[in-house]
Protein backbone atom coordinates (compact mmCIF):
# COMPACT_ATOMS: atom_id res chain seq x y z
CA UNK A 1 0.00 0.00 0.00
CA UNK A 2 1.48 3.49 -0.77
CA UNK A 3 2.64 5.53 2.09
CA UNK A 4 0.23 8.35 3.14
CA UNK A 5 1.88 11.67 4.25
CA UNK A 6 -1.27 13.16 6.09
CA UNK A 7 -1.09 16.33 4.39
CA UNK A 8 -3.10 18.48 5.33
CA UNK A 9 -3.01 19.98 1.81
CA UNK A 10 -4.17 18.02 -2.08
CA UNK A 11 -1.42 17.04 -4.06
CA UNK A 12 -4.03 19.04 -6.43
CA UNK A 13 -5.91 22.04 -7.04
CA UNK A 14 -9.52 22.12 -6.95
CA UNK A 15 -10.69 20.90 -11.17
CA UNK A 16 -13.38 23.59 -10.40
CA UNK A 17 -12.38 26.74 -9.28
CA UNK A 18 -8.30 25.89 -9.64
CA UNK A 19 -7.92 26.90 -5.45
CA UNK A 20 -5.58 25.21 -2.49
CA UNK A 21 -7.70 22.15 -1.10
CA UNK A 22 -7.56 21.00 2.82
CA UNK A 23 -8.47 17.71 4.28
CA UNK A 24 -11.71 17.06 5.75
CA UNK A 25 -12.65 13.83 8.30
CA UNK A 26 -16.10 13.21 6.19
CA UNK A 27 -16.05 11.67 4.11
CA UNK A 28 -13.39 9.23 5.55
CA UNK A 29 -10.39 8.35 4.34
CA UNK A 30 -10.38 4.44 2.88
CA UNK A 31 -8.11 2.03 1.33
CA UNK A 32 -8.42 0.12 -2.20
CA UNK A 33 -6.38 -0.96 -4.67
CA UNK A 34 -2.88 -0.65 -2.98
CA UNK A 35 -3.90 3.11 -2.17
CA UNK A 36 -5.36 5.78 0.43
CA UNK A 37 -7.88 8.03 -0.37
CA UNK A 38 -8.44 10.80 1.27
CA UNK A 39 -11.21 13.91 0.41
CA UNK A 40 -9.98 17.21 0.35
CA UNK A 41 -12.20 20.81 0.59
CA UNK A 42 -12.06 23.84 -1.46
CA UNK A 43 -11.73 27.04 -0.23
CA UNK A 44 -13.05 28.18 -2.95
CA UNK A 45 -15.76 26.65 -3.83
CA UNK A 46 -16.36 24.42 -1.29
CA UNK A 47 -16.32 21.23 -3.73
CA UNK A 48 -15.04 18.15 -2.10
CA UNK A 49 -12.39 16.40 -4.09
CA UNK A 50 -10.82 12.79 -3.97
CA UNK A 51 -6.83 12.38 -3.64
CA UNK A 52 -5.04 11.08 -5.18
CA UNK A 53 -6.37 10.70 -8.26
CA UNK A 54 -7.22 6.74 -9.34
CA UNK A 55 -5.00 5.62 -12.29
CA UNK A 56 -6.42 4.76 -15.29
CA UNK A 57 -6.34 1.21 -14.57
CA UNK A 58 -8.33 1.95 -11.26
CA UNK A 59 -10.47 4.32 -12.78
CA UNK A 60 -11.48 0.51 -15.24
CA UNK A 61 -11.97 -1.24 -12.84
CA UNK A 62 -14.31 1.53 -10.55
CA UNK A 63 -16.48 1.90 -13.48
CA UNK A 64 -16.46 -1.73 -14.89
CA UNK A 65 -20.37 -2.89 -15.95
CA UNK A 66 -19.83 -5.60 -13.08
CA UNK A 67 -18.61 -3.56 -10.24
CA UNK A 68 -20.54 -0.66 -10.80
CA UNK A 69 -23.74 -0.13 -13.19
CA UNK A 70 -24.96 -3.97 -12.34
CA UNK A 71 -25.16 -2.92 -8.94
CA UNK A 72 -27.73 -0.57 -9.51
CA UNK A 73 -31.59 -0.35 -10.89
CA UNK A 74 -32.36 1.25 -13.42
CA UNK A 75 -33.59 4.74 -13.20
CA UNK A 76 -37.73 4.65 -13.83
CA UNK A 77 -38.73 4.72 -17.05
CA UNK A 78 -41.20 7.78 -15.63
CA UNK A 79 -38.23 9.73 -14.81
CA UNK A 80 -36.68 9.77 -18.03
CA UNK A 81 -39.85 10.66 -19.57
CA UNK A 82 -40.71 13.88 -17.84
CA UNK A 83 -36.95 14.88 -18.79
CA UNK A 84 -37.26 13.83 -22.55
CA UNK A 85 -40.84 16.08 -22.60
CA UNK A 86 -39.18 19.03 -20.50
CA UNK A 87 -36.65 19.16 -23.50
CA UNK A 88 -39.48 19.69 -25.96
CA UNK A 89 -40.06 22.83 -24.17
CA UNK A 90 -36.52 24.18 -25.51
CA UNK A 91 -35.47 21.40 -28.12
CA UNK A 92 -35.35 22.27 -32.05
CA UNK A 93 -33.95 19.12 -33.15
CA UNK A 94 -33.78 15.12 -32.39
CA UNK A 95 -30.17 14.15 -32.90
CA UNK A 96 -29.14 13.42 -29.12
CA UNK A 97 -26.35 12.16 -27.39
CA UNK A 98 -26.27 10.39 -24.02
CA UNK A 99 -22.86 10.47 -22.23
CA UNK A 100 -22.15 8.26 -19.49
CA UNK A 101 -25.29 6.20 -20.40
CA UNK A 102 -25.06 3.45 -18.08
CA UNK A 103 -27.80 0.62 -18.51
CA UNK A 104 -29.21 2.93 -21.84
CA UNK A 105 -32.41 3.12 -19.69
CA UNK A 106 -32.50 7.18 -20.77
CA UNK A 107 -31.23 6.23 -24.64
CA UNK A 108 -34.11 3.63 -25.19
CA UNK A 109 -36.54 6.00 -24.24
CA UNK A 110 -35.29 8.69 -25.93
CA UNK A 111 -35.31 6.52 -29.11
CA UNK A 112 -39.03 5.64 -28.08
CA UNK A 113 -39.97 9.12 -28.38
CA UNK A 114 -38.48 9.67 -31.82
CA UNK A 115 -34.77 11.07 -30.86
CA UNK A 116 -32.40 9.83 -33.00
CA UNK A 117 -30.03 8.61 -30.00
CA UNK A 118 -26.66 7.59 -29.32
CA UNK A 119 -24.29 7.16 -26.41
CA UNK A 120 -20.98 7.40 -24.85
CA UNK A 121 -18.96 5.75 -22.43
CA UNK A 122 -15.37 5.47 -21.48
CA UNK A 123 -15.11 1.95 -20.32
CA UNK A 124 -16.00 -0.76 -23.26
CA UNK A 125 -17.53 -3.53 -21.05
CA UNK A 126 -20.66 -0.38 -20.44
CA UNK A 127 -20.57 0.81 -23.66
CA UNK A 128 -21.62 -2.99 -25.20
CA UNK A 129 -23.89 -3.91 -22.35
CA UNK A 130 -25.93 -0.34 -23.01
CA UNK A 131 -25.96 -1.06 -26.37
CA UNK A 132 -27.08 -4.35 -26.57
CA UNK A 133 -30.31 -3.08 -23.90
CA UNK A 134 -30.95 0.61 -25.44
CA UNK A 135 -30.69 -0.76 -29.41
CA UNK A 136 -28.98 1.97 -30.05
CA UNK A 137 -25.03 3.07 -30.39
CA UNK A 138 -22.79 3.24 -28.01
CA UNK A 139 -18.98 5.15 -28.96
CA UNK A 140 -16.01 5.22 -26.60
CA UNK A 141 -16.18 9.45 -25.59
CA UNK A 142 -13.19 10.38 -27.06
CA UNK A 143 -13.87 9.00 -30.44
CA UNK A 144 -16.88 11.81 -30.65
CA UNK A 145 -14.58 14.57 -28.82
CA UNK A 146 -12.12 14.10 -31.64
CA UNK A 147 -14.48 14.01 -34.11
CA UNK A 148 -16.69 16.55 -36.11
CA UNK A 149 -20.37 14.93 -34.87
CA UNK A 150 -22.86 17.40 -33.91
CA UNK A 151 -25.60 17.28 -31.58
CA UNK A 152 -29.10 18.91 -30.55
CA UNK A 153 -29.04 17.60 -27.47
CA UNK A 154 -26.67 16.45 -25.25
CA UNK A 155 -27.41 14.68 -22.05
CA UNK A 156 -25.27 13.90 -18.61
CA UNK A 157 -26.86 12.42 -15.83
CA UNK A 158 -24.84 11.58 -12.67
CA UNK A 159 -21.54 12.39 -15.13
CA UNK A 160 -19.90 15.37 -14.12
CA UNK A 161 -19.17 14.04 -10.18
CA UNK A 162 -16.83 11.29 -11.62
CA UNK A 163 -14.69 13.46 -13.98
CA UNK A 164 -11.09 13.76 -13.36
CA UNK A 165 -11.17 17.44 -15.32
CA UNK A 166 -15.27 18.17 -14.94
CA UNK A 167 -14.34 21.72 -16.86
CA UNK A 168 -12.42 20.42 -19.95
CA UNK A 169 -14.52 17.54 -20.26
CA UNK A 170 -17.71 19.79 -20.45
CA UNK A 171 -15.95 22.27 -22.48
CA UNK A 172 -15.43 19.30 -25.19
CA UNK A 173 -18.78 18.69 -25.08
CA UNK A 174 -19.97 22.08 -25.42
CA UNK A 175 -18.05 21.79 -28.90
CA UNK A 176 -20.08 19.08 -29.81
CA UNK A 177 -23.00 20.88 -29.60
CA UNK A 178 -25.15 22.35 -32.48
CA UNK A 179 -26.00 26.41 -32.58
CA UNK A 180 -29.27 26.47 -30.02
CA UNK A 181 -28.24 22.91 -28.58
CA UNK A 182 -29.11 22.26 -25.07
CA UNK A 183 -26.40 20.57 -22.59
CA UNK A 184 -28.53 19.07 -20.14
CA UNK A 185 -27.06 18.39 -16.51
CA UNK A 186 -28.49 16.15 -13.91
CA UNK A 187 -26.15 15.60 -10.89
CA UNK A 188 -25.79 14.92 -7.58
CA UNK A 189 -24.62 18.01 -5.28
CA UNK A 190 -23.44 15.64 -2.49
CA UNK A 191 -21.88 19.07 -0.34
CA UNK A 192 -24.95 21.12 -1.01
CA UNK A 193 -27.25 22.03 2.32
CA UNK A 194 -29.50 18.81 3.13
CA UNK A 195 -30.31 17.08 6.34
CA UNK A 196 -28.80 14.28 5.16
CA UNK A 197 -25.45 15.34 4.72
CA UNK A 198 -25.56 17.18 8.06
CA UNK A 199 -27.06 13.69 10.25
CA UNK A 200 -23.97 11.88 8.19
CA UNK A 201 -21.67 14.59 9.18
CA UNK A 202 -22.66 14.59 13.13
CA UNK A 203 -22.98 10.47 13.03
CA UNK A 204 -19.21 10.48 11.19
CA UNK A 205 -17.76 12.96 13.65
CA UNK A 206 -19.17 10.62 16.58
CA UNK A 207 -18.54 7.15 15.49
CA UNK A 208 -14.91 7.72 13.17
CA UNK A 209 -11.91 7.60 15.16
CA UNK A 210 -9.67 8.17 12.89
CA UNK A 211 -8.75 4.49 12.02
CA UNK A 212 -8.61 3.59 7.53
CA UNK A 213 -10.94 1.24 6.67
CA UNK A 214 -10.68 -1.19 3.94
CA UNK A 215 -13.30 -0.79 0.97
CA UNK A 216 -14.04 -3.38 -1.49
CA UNK A 217 -14.92 -0.76 -4.25
CA UNK A 218 -13.27 2.08 -5.16
CA UNK A 219 -13.85 5.63 -5.57
CA UNK A 220 -16.82 6.62 -7.67
CA UNK A 221 -17.04 10.28 -6.52
CA UNK A 222 -13.98 12.02 -7.90
CA UNK A 223 -15.55 15.29 -7.03
CA UNK A 224 -18.40 16.25 -4.60
CA UNK A 225 -20.19 19.80 -5.62
CA UNK A 226 -22.20 22.19 -4.03
CA UNK A 227 -25.37 23.95 -6.19
CA UNK A 228 -22.57 27.13 -6.39
CA UNK A 229 -19.83 24.95 -7.74
CA UNK A 230 -22.11 23.37 -10.13
CA UNK A 231 -22.90 26.63 -11.62
CA UNK A 232 -19.08 27.85 -11.40
CA UNK A 233 -18.87 24.75 -14.11
CA UNK A 234 -21.65 25.96 -16.06
CA UNK A 235 -20.64 29.76 -16.39
CA UNK A 236 -17.43 28.59 -17.78
CA UNK A 237 -18.82 26.90 -20.21
CA UNK A 238 -20.17 30.22 -22.03
CA UNK A 239 -23.88 28.42 -22.38
CA UNK A 240 -27.28 30.10 -21.67
CA UNK A 241 -28.85 28.71 -18.38
CA UNK A 242 -32.82 27.93 -19.60
CA UNK A 243 -33.93 25.92 -16.94
CA UNK A 244 -32.40 25.27 -12.70
CA UNK A 245 -33.63 23.36 -10.13
CA UNK A 246 -32.54 21.88 -6.81
CA UNK A 247 -34.32 18.31 -5.12
CA UNK A 248 -33.56 15.82 -2.54
CA UNK A 249 -34.18 11.87 -2.80
CA UNK A 250 -32.82 11.09 0.47
CA UNK A 251 -30.08 9.16 -0.37
CA UNK A 252 -28.70 6.86 0.74
CA UNK A 253 -31.24 7.18 3.80
CA UNK A 254 -34.39 6.92 1.97
CA UNK A 255 -34.65 4.48 -1.19
CA UNK A 256 -38.19 3.54 -2.21
CA UNK A 257 -38.88 -0.01 -1.76
CA UNK A 258 -35.88 -0.71 0.14
CA UNK A 259 -37.36 -3.35 3.15
CA UNK A 260 -36.80 -1.20 6.87
CA UNK A 261 -35.43 -4.06 9.09
CA UNK A 262 -34.01 -2.42 11.92
CA UNK A 263 -34.06 0.67 14.22
CA UNK A 264 -31.23 2.27 12.40
CA UNK A 265 -32.69 1.66 9.37
CA UNK A 266 -36.14 3.08 10.26
CA UNK A 267 -34.29 6.32 11.62
CA UNK A 268 -32.44 6.65 8.76
CA UNK A 269 -35.69 6.45 6.43
CA UNK A 270 -37.12 8.73 8.69
CA UNK A 271 -34.09 11.21 8.16
CA UNK A 272 -34.05 11.41 4.64
CA UNK A 273 -37.96 11.50 4.48
CA UNK A 274 -37.98 14.56 6.52
CA UNK A 275 -34.73 16.15 3.79
CA UNK A 276 -37.12 15.53 0.60
CA UNK A 277 -40.23 17.00 2.64
CA UNK A 278 -37.64 20.05 3.92
CA UNK A 279 -36.88 20.39 0.20
CA UNK A 280 -40.14 20.67 -1.63
CA UNK A 281 -41.19 23.59 1.05
CA UNK A 282 -37.89 25.40 0.54
CA UNK A 283 -38.98 28.33 -2.24
CA UNK A 284 -35.20 29.70 -2.13
CA UNK A 285 -34.30 26.28 -4.12
CA UNK A 286 -31.58 25.79 -1.82
CA UNK A 287 -32.16 22.55 -0.27
CA UNK A 288 -31.12 19.13 -1.66
CA UNK A 289 -28.70 17.04 -2.84
CA UNK A 290 -29.24 16.40 -6.71
CA UNK A 291 -29.35 19.64 -9.45
CA UNK A 292 -30.88 19.70 -12.95
CA UNK A 293 -30.01 22.20 -15.32
CA UNK A 294 -30.54 22.64 -19.17
CA UNK A 295 -28.09 25.10 -20.70
CA UNK A 296 -28.40 26.37 -23.93
CA UNK A 297 -25.14 27.01 -27.12
CA UNK A 298 -26.08 30.66 -28.37
CA UNK A 299 -25.26 31.74 -32.00
CA UNK A 300 -22.26 33.83 -32.68
CA UNK A 301 -24.63 37.27 -32.47
CA UNK A 302 -26.09 36.63 -28.93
Amino acid sequence: MQPSDGSCLASRNCPVCGAAAVLVRFPPEFAWSGTIFRQYRCVGCRTVLTDPVPTQDQLAMVYDWTSYHSAYPEVPVVRDTVTLATLENYAGGKKLLDVGCGTGSFLRQAATMGYEAMGAEITESVAQEASARAGVPVVPLEALVDGTCQFDVIHCRDVVAHLVKPGETLGQLVRLLAIEGLLVLDDPIEENPSLVLGTARAWNKWSNHGEVRTSSRGPTMLIRMTARSHRLLLDGLGLELVESRITETGWPYYVPGQPIKTLAAAIKAGVGRSARALSRLDVSNTFGNRIFTISRKKGPGD
